[in-house]
């Protein structure tokens, strides 16, 4: 049912959901940690004050269900402070599903809907565990830790018991209804104060330029009018490019936000998978853009669980094969150039490449004369395409042959990068690149045929001019259709795959005899690839205008946004990443 609110009772309630969202990331991270650490009392008591001001908040607002379970909850933690009871794994365990059922009750307030969730089961099983009684309390399975990205494609082959469940309730998203909280995000005053300085300084050149503007400002400027202007339109540009700078620093947040939620989900499926599992993270103080920490954690989600489940061993097989009985995996964040990188390393068993050859020799995928040219990257590569897997049998976890794609999918709609590299025995490792900032990039104008397309300019390495001696063609059939495929030849035992985006895109051109082109290198790792194109013009900064979601739909790969220039035309900026991933 939709609740009635005025303006400013909704913004309150938007206020203690923002609270009430970040507490309960510190308490989840908090819990795993008391774990391990059971006489930490600082810790303790920062859990059980955690409880106490949800249940405070709560129960000012007129938020029962909210306030029965983080009072329960409290109990708990107030017993455990006072030495009657001791934090286990099995009261970590009810205390987290009390947690989950505060999470679904703030999702549903945050969507301006009231409650179904039945809270009856976890009051019991809080009350017996704040009694002791622990040996009690029914089990339970885990929690459901299957993401959105790949439920969304999937029919699960049975119903989840796991977690605690809702009643259906209406659609949260009726064009009607209006979100209580539509997403915030915190900035640091500093950048704010920051900002405001500049603000400050753009007033200041914007006064010194209209005097200049008047007949008295110049009479009694020592310079004239144009050494003057030149000397202003300078500053206001360096100006223009701090505020910039200052106003992306705003969007950008530690991407911590979303790796705390890993150790929960890490710990669930060690107890599921019945393996011993330890999580490391680090680079959590590394910054991304707002929108990419938004849309990254379920792809992200899916690469850990499949280091849990395919990636590590069992306890017995690591210790048959002289390893710790625990696997290990890592999770960081690091810069690198103008990129974020993210990493996913685990220690288990790695990935066979023979497997993946018999895999894709099975499905038709390759021809075996291809697949013997086809290097181990390239092997990995298969992995991502709709459909592929290795796994041997289905599980709650994964083996449907949904994923990968999906994950890969939906990094590139974000204009980032993933790679998989192995080494069988050893390890996998994940590595997935975002630009740090989706709104201003600096682009390479270009010419193909008669328009002008912008290349960004980050994973430029170098420009080649050609002219069409160099250039080898090979004649390629494939199925009814034959195409003209380039390779430029640096040495005689050195080739680079080209991409002609003339073709690609459909520029029509007259050709001209012995007419000079220009290859544009761009480079991520080891993957090299060149662009074809008819003129290199200049480099300017632009800003990125997505595409209409019409437009998305009939644009080709290649594409990856628009731009409004200086003369007031529109230029699409050309997807590297897209011509990247071909080159793989």
């Amino acid at each position: 049912m939709k609740m009635e609110l005025d303006d400013e009772f909704r913004a309150i309630i938007g206020e203690f959901i923002n609270e009430t969202e970040e507490l309960l990331e510190k308490v989840d991270k908090g819990l795993l940690e008391l774990e391990k650490s059971t006489e930490d009392k600082e810790l303790l008591n920062s859990i059980f004050r955690t409880f106490h001001t949800i249940k405070g908040n709560s129960m000012a607002l007129g938020f029962e269900k909210l306030e029965k379970v983080a009072h329960k909850t409290e109990d708990i933690f107030k017993k455990i402070r006072e030495g009657e009871l001791k934090a286990t794994p099995k009261m970590t365990d009810v205390v987290l599903e009390a947690v989950d059922s505060i999470k679904l009750l703030v999702e549903d307030l945050k969507n301006g809907i009231e409650s179904s969730l039945d809270i009856t089961g976890t009051i019991e099983r809080l009350g017996l565990a704040a009694t002791g009684k622990l040996e009690d309390i029914p089990a339970k399975g885990q929690v459901d830790v299957v993401p959105a990205i790949e439920t969304a494609k999937e029919t699960p082959d049975k119903e989840e018991t796991t977690g605690p469940k809702k009643k259906p309730s209406p659609p949260a998203t009726k064009p009607s209804q209006v979100k209580i909280s539509e997403g915030t995000i915190r900035v640091d005053i500093r950048k704010l104060n920051s900002l405001l300085n500049i603000t400050g300084e753009l007033v200041l050149k914007k006064n010194n330029l209209l005097n200049v503007s008047t007949q008295e400002g110049l009479k009694n400027s020592e310079k004239d009018g144009t050494e003057k202007l030149n000397e202003i339109t300078a500053k206001f540009g360096l100006l223009v490019s701090d505020l910039h700078e200052k106003v992306i620093s705003t969007r950008m947040q530690p991407i911590g936000r979303i790796f705390t939620r890993y150790s929960r989900i890490v710990r669930d499926l060690s107890s599921m998978l019945k393996k011993e599992i330890e999580l490391s993270i680090s680079g959590e103080h590394t910054e991304l853009d707002n929108t990419i920490i938004e849309e990254i954690g379920d792809p992200l989600m899916h690469m850990v669980r499949n280091c849990c489940d395919h990636g590590l061993e069992t306890p017995e097989e690591r210790k048959a094969q002289g390893k710790s009985s625990r696997g290990k995996i890592n999770l960081s964040a690091y810069y690198e150039s103008s990129f974020v990188v993210i990493e996913i390393k685990d220690d288990g068993r790695g990935i066979d490449p023979e497997r993946i050859k018999k895999k894709a020799l099975e499905t038709g995928t390759v021809t075996q004369k291809d697949i013997e040219k086809m290097e181990k990257r390239e092997l990995f590569n298969l992995l991502f395409l709709p459909g592929f897997s290795t796994a041997e049998k289905v599980t709650a976890v994964s083996g449907r042959g949904v994923g990968l794609d999906v994950v890969r999918e939906s990094i590139l709609k974000m204009n980032g990068i993933v790679e998989l590299d192995s080494e069988l025995g050893k390890g996998s490792v994940f590595k997935v690149k975002f630009p740090l900032t989706l709104s201003i990039i600096t682009g390479l104008e270009v010419e193909i045929g008669t328009q002008r397309y912008l290349l960004p300019q980050e994973s430029i390495t170098n420009i080649i001019r050609v002219s069409p001696k160099d250039l080898l063609k090979k004649r390629v059939e494939t199925g009814d259709e034959k195409k003209i495929e380039h390779t430029v030849s640096f040495k005689p035992d050195r080739t680079l795959p080209i991409i002609n985006l003339k073709d690609t895109l459909k520029e029509e051109e007259e050709e001209e005899e012995g007419r000079e082109n220009f290859i544009v290198v761009i480079k991520e790792g080891e993957t090299r690839v060149g662009i074809l194109v008819n003129n290199v013009l200049k480099q300017q900064e632009v800003v990125v205008k997505p595409l209409g979601k019409y437009v998305q739909k009939i644009s080709p790969p290649e594409v990856r946004g628009a731009s409004v220039m200086g003369n007031g035309k529109v230029e699409l900026i050309l997807n590297d990443n897209h011509f990247l991933a071909l080159s793989r």
